[in-house]
């Protein structure tokens, strides 16, 4: 091998090579050799020889068996089990282990299929059809409402623990589109007259009877028989909850809840759709959300009126 194949090699098998350099050249073999590059030479003739005996040696990697995924009947289960005329489980199994009707999980299924990419059905690389909208909703929503792992169902809908774990985060990760800031806005003003806002932004108390006896201490407030996780979300006119975040301690009050909440890192970051309205003349360019009291005074929360002197 020539010195020159080196630079062919990986940065493993180099670092490899100038430990071996480093270690055959040693104090004592450069006093009793007469020319330090007949030493050089040496060691890297040396060095070349045990890297190709090593590179030899060494087995290939082995890919891992390709799993025979039958994405299409899989689905095709789900709907007989669920979705035919001839359905194996009823209506209540169906909210029992969904936790919705099968007409709202339809109405979803078909508002992700419209708005998000992930969601729609597509080819793979080998042309053959990937997942159906119905499966990746499915592992989603078993995920959100029991709290299973991503390979829970693998067995039974053939779904790569990735995929389900996209599903999962893509779902929960959905944000307002443009035409939804519109939608919003017009009927917040016809029903309630209140032109630019997005809805009710609250937070409240939710019980943890498992909480860990660790924990319940900074879970736990005075006014509060047990542990609590705080929750805080946002509701629209058809209590459309799309934004929920949760997981602060008990301990903690709204005000705590909010400087860590992400329903504002679009306005800091610069990032997200178009939020401006008009009003009386006069361009907004960011939302606001109904809030009470106990909120900090900031331009994009509103607070109620204790006392109102008339119905305006």
């Amino acid at each position: 091998m020539h010195i020159t194949d080196m630079h062919t090699l990986s940065e493993l098998h180099m670092n490899y090579f100038r430990r071996i350099v480093c270690h055959y050249v040693t104090e004592k073999e450069l006093r009793d050799s007469g020319s330090e590059d007949e030493v050089l030479f040496s060691a890297i003739r040396y060095a070349a020889q045990i890297l190709v005996e090593h590179c030899e040696s060494t087995q290939p990697r082995t890919r891992r068996p390709h799993l025979q995924r039958d994405r299409v009947g899989a689905h095709d289960r789900l709907v007989k089990d669920y979705f035919s005329t001839d359905v194996t489980f009823d209506s209540e199994r169906f909210r029992h282990r969904f936790r919705m009707s099968r007409q709202v999980f339809l109405r979803i299924v078909g508002d992700l299929k419209r708005d998000f990419a992930f969601f729609q059905q597509r080819e793979d690389e080998r042309g053959k059809p990937g997942f159906s909208p119905m499966q990746k909703w499915t592992t989603a929503i078993h995920q959100l409402a029991y709290g299973i792992m991503n390979d829970a169902m693998e067995e039974y809908l053939k779904m790569l623990e990735t995929v389900a774990c996209e599903a999962l985060y893509t779902f929960y990760e959905c944000e307002l589109t443009q035409t939804d800031i519109q939608k919003i806005y017009e009927v917040h003003q016809q029903r309630h007259g209140f032109p630019g806002m997005l809805g009710s932004l609250d937070c409240t108390h939710w019980d943890w009877e498992a909480c860990q006896v660790t924990w319940q201490g900074q879970y736990h407030r005075s006014d509060y028989d047990g542990p609590t996780i705080i929750i805080e979300v946002v509701a629209s006119f058809d209590l459309w909850i799309w934004h929920a975040f949760f997981g602060m301690p008990g301990a903690n009050n709204v005000i705590a809840m909010i400087n860590v909440s992400p329903i504002f890192y679009h306005l800091i970051n610069g990032v997200g759709p178009n939020t401006s309205f008009a009003t009386n003349d006069l361009n907004y360019e960011y939302e606001y959300y109904l809030v009470d009291d106990i909120n900090p005074d900031w331009a994009t929360l509103v607070r109620s009126f204790t006392c109102p002197t008339d119905d305006k």
